[in-house]
Protein backbone atom coordinates (compact mmCIF):
# COMPACT_ATOMS: atom_id res chain seq x y z
CA UNK A 1 0.00 0.00 0.00
CA UNK A 2 1.63 3.53 -0.92
CA UNK A 3 -0.16 7.19 -1.54
CA UNK A 4 0.65 9.82 -3.85
CA UNK A 5 0.68 12.23 -0.76
CA UNK A 6 3.62 13.83 -1.42
CA UNK A 7 4.76 16.00 1.77
CA UNK A 8 7.72 17.52 3.00
CA UNK A 9 8.07 17.72 6.85
CA UNK A 10 9.70 20.76 8.79
CA UNK A 11 10.63 18.57 11.28
CA UNK A 12 12.84 15.68 9.53
CA UNK A 13 16.60 15.29 10.90
CA UNK A 14 15.95 17.24 14.02
CA UNK A 15 17.10 15.71 17.45
CA UNK A 16 14.04 15.01 19.77
CA UNK A 17 14.53 18.53 21.88
CA UNK A 18 15.38 20.55 18.96
CA UNK A 19 11.89 18.89 17.28
CA UNK A 20 10.02 19.77 20.41
CA UNK A 21 10.95 23.39 20.28
CA UNK A 22 10.38 23.59 16.54
CA UNK A 23 6.66 21.86 16.45
CA UNK A 24 5.52 23.75 19.70
CA UNK A 25 5.79 26.93 17.06
CA UNK A 26 4.37 26.01 14.68
CA UNK A 27 0.92 27.19 13.27
CA UNK A 28 -2.03 24.49 14.27
CA UNK A 29 -2.77 23.56 10.81
CA UNK A 30 1.21 22.81 10.35
CA UNK A 31 1.29 20.89 13.19
CA UNK A 32 -1.59 18.93 12.09
CA UNK A 33 -0.06 17.88 8.94
CA UNK A 34 3.27 17.25 10.95
CA UNK A 35 0.76 14.48 13.04
CA UNK A 36 -0.65 13.54 9.84
CA UNK A 37 2.71 12.94 8.10
CA UNK A 38 3.94 10.98 11.15
CA UNK A 39 0.92 8.71 11.48
CA UNK A 40 0.98 8.03 7.81
CA UNK A 41 4.13 6.88 7.62
CA UNK A 42 4.17 4.58 10.92
CA UNK A 43 0.96 3.04 9.25
CA UNK A 44 2.47 2.70 5.73
CA UNK A 45 5.48 1.09 7.72
CA UNK A 46 3.56 -1.20 9.78
CA UNK A 47 4.98 -0.10 12.87
CA UNK A 48 1.49 0.44 14.31
CA UNK A 49 -1.40 -1.66 13.56
CA UNK A 50 -4.50 -0.92 14.15
CA UNK A 51 -6.71 -1.83 16.78
CA UNK A 52 -10.92 -1.75 17.61
CA UNK A 53 -12.07 -1.30 20.32
CA UNK A 54 -8.66 0.29 22.57
CA UNK A 55 -6.72 3.91 21.97
CA UNK A 56 -3.38 1.68 22.29
CA UNK A 57 -2.91 -1.63 23.26
CA UNK A 58 -0.97 -2.92 26.65
CA UNK A 59 2.35 -2.16 24.90
CA UNK A 60 2.09 1.05 24.28
CA UNK A 61 -0.01 1.68 27.64
CA UNK A 62 2.89 0.34 30.11
CA UNK A 63 5.36 3.11 29.17
CA UNK A 64 6.71 4.01 32.32
CA UNK A 65 8.96 7.42 33.48
CA UNK A 66 8.80 10.95 32.82
CA UNK A 67 7.51 12.42 29.56
CA UNK A 68 11.11 12.51 27.67
CA UNK A 69 11.14 8.61 28.57
CA UNK A 70 7.77 8.27 26.38
CA UNK A 71 8.81 10.76 23.69
CA UNK A 72 12.39 8.66 23.57
CA UNK A 73 10.67 4.77 23.67
CA UNK A 74 8.00 6.25 20.75
CA UNK A 75 10.66 7.47 18.63
CA UNK A 76 12.77 4.23 19.25
CA UNK A 77 12.54 2.03 16.49
CA UNK A 78 13.68 -0.96 18.65
CA UNK A 79 10.46 -0.58 20.32
CA UNK A 80 8.46 -1.20 17.45
CA UNK A 81 10.40 -4.18 16.51
CA UNK A 82 10.38 -5.56 20.21
CA UNK A 83 6.31 -5.10 20.53
CA UNK A 84 3.28 -5.56 18.50
CA UNK A 85 1.54 -2.05 18.59
CA UNK A 86 -1.93 -1.03 18.45
CA UNK A 87 -3.91 1.76 17.93
CA UNK A 88 -7.23 3.11 17.14
CA UNK A 89 -7.26 6.48 14.55
CA UNK A 90 -7.23 8.99 17.43
CA UNK A 91 -4.49 7.03 19.33
CA UNK A 92 -2.51 6.97 16.22
CA UNK A 93 -2.76 10.72 15.96
CA UNK A 94 -1.87 10.83 19.96
CA UNK A 95 1.42 9.14 19.35
CA UNK A 96 2.11 10.90 16.28
CA UNK A 97 1.71 13.97 18.46
CA UNK A 98 4.16 12.92 21.85
CA UNK A 99 6.88 11.81 18.79
CA UNK A 100 6.95 15.09 17.52
CA UNK A 101 6.45 17.35 20.27
CA UNK A 102 5.99 15.76 23.70
CA UNK A 103 3.76 17.93 26.19
CA UNK A 104 2.14 14.94 27.64
CA UNK A 105 3.64 13.05 31.06
CA UNK A 106 3.45 9.17 30.70
CA UNK A 107 1.63 9.44 33.85
CA UNK A 108 -1.34 11.40 31.96
CA UNK A 109 -4.08 9.31 32.38
CA UNK A 110 -6.11 11.04 29.31
CA UNK A 111 -2.72 10.72 26.95
CA UNK A 112 -3.79 8.05 24.92
CA UNK A 113 -7.40 9.34 24.02
CA UNK A 114 -6.34 12.34 23.06
CA UNK A 115 -8.82 14.46 25.70
CA UNK A 116 -9.73 18.47 24.64
CA UNK A 117 -6.80 19.09 27.24
CA UNK A 118 -3.57 17.52 25.80
CA UNK A 119 -4.05 17.54 21.91
CA UNK A 120 -2.57 20.08 19.73
CA UNK A 121 -3.05 21.10 15.82
CA UNK A 122 -6.43 19.31 15.79
CA UNK A 123 -9.88 20.28 18.11
CA UNK A 124 -11.44 17.23 20.28
CA UNK A 125 -14.21 17.80 17.15
CA UNK A 126 -11.59 16.54 14.48
CA UNK A 127 -10.67 13.48 16.49
CA UNK A 128 -13.87 12.69 17.35
CA UNK A 129 -14.84 12.88 13.47
CA UNK A 130 -11.41 10.80 12.62
CA UNK A 131 -12.70 8.28 15.02
CA UNK A 132 -16.06 8.58 13.85
CA UNK A 133 -15.46 7.30 10.38
CA UNK A 134 -12.42 5.11 11.87
CA UNK A 135 -14.63 2.90 13.32
CA UNK A 136 -18.27 3.47 11.84
CA UNK A 137 -17.56 4.67 8.19
CA UNK A 138 -20.04 7.85 9.48
CA UNK A 139 -18.88 9.63 6.35
CA UNK A 140 -19.10 7.11 3.51
CA UNK A 141 -15.22 7.37 3.12
CA UNK A 142 -13.65 4.62 1.40
CA UNK A 143 -12.80 1.62 2.90
CA UNK A 144 -13.73 -0.97 5.75
CA UNK A 145 -13.98 0.52 9.33
CA UNK A 146 -10.90 -0.27 11.61
CA UNK A 147 -8.09 -1.11 9.13
CA UNK A 148 -5.05 -0.01 8.02
CA UNK A 149 -6.44 1.21 4.87
CA UNK A 150 -8.89 3.28 6.87
CA UNK A 151 -6.25 5.18 8.60
CA UNK A 152 -4.50 6.07 6.39
CA UNK A 153 -6.70 7.66 3.89
CA UNK A 154 -7.87 9.52 6.92
CA UNK A 155 -4.35 10.98 7.25
CA UNK A 156 -4.22 11.57 3.63
CA UNK A 157 -7.20 13.48 3.69
CA UNK A 158 -5.78 15.68 6.77
CA UNK A 159 -2.87 16.19 4.26
CA UNK A 160 -4.73 17.25 1.53
CA UNK A 161 -7.31 19.37 3.48
CA UNK A 162 -5.49 21.00 6.20
CA UNK A 163 -7.48 18.87 9.18
CA UNK A 164 -10.05 16.20 8.25
CA UNK A 165 -12.63 16.68 6.08
CA UNK A 166 -15.69 14.82 6.30
CA UNK A 167 -17.40 15.69 3.03
CA UNK A 168 -13.58 14.36 1.14
CA UNK A 169 -14.48 10.73 0.01
CA UNK A 170 -11.33 10.50 -2.19
CA UNK A 171 -9.21 7.39 -2.50
CA UNK A 172 -5.76 8.86 -1.83
CA UNK A 173 -3.98 5.20 -1.61
CA UNK A 174 -2.34 3.14 -4.31
CA UNK A 175 -2.48 -0.43 -4.44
Amino acid sequence: MKTTIDYKSVLIGLTIKAKNIAFNNLSPEIQRLEIAWDALNLVLSETLKPSNGCYWNYNLREIGGDDKNLQKTLNAKSFYRENDCYVCQRGLMMVSQIRLGNSISSGDDTRESGSADNIKGFSIYSFIKMETEYEKCAYGHPYDSNTKEKMANICCNILVNGDFNTKDETDYLVK
